[in-house]
């Protein structure tokens, strides 16, 4: 009998910390995605500034590379 109690809270934590895992997870991949989004809006206007004063973005590019 106590085997069988010992063996349930075992399995109980373990699913406690797979759902805990599952949020951590989630909520990483929100936090990721949202800085990805703001990152693709900061190049948008990189590449606005860049067109604005007249530089063509793959030659800014390439001389920055080398």
């Amino acid at each position: 009998m106590r085997c069988r109690a010992r063996h349930r809270r075992t399995e109980l934590r373990r699913r406690s910390r797979a759902e805990n895992d599952l949020q951590v997870n989630i909520t990483a991949e929100r936090e990721i995605e949202t800085i990805l989004h703001h990152l693709e809006y900061q190049n948008r206007i990189l590449i606005a500034m860049l067109e604005t004063l007249g530089l063509n973005v793959d030659e800014v590019l390439r001389t920055t590379r080398a």
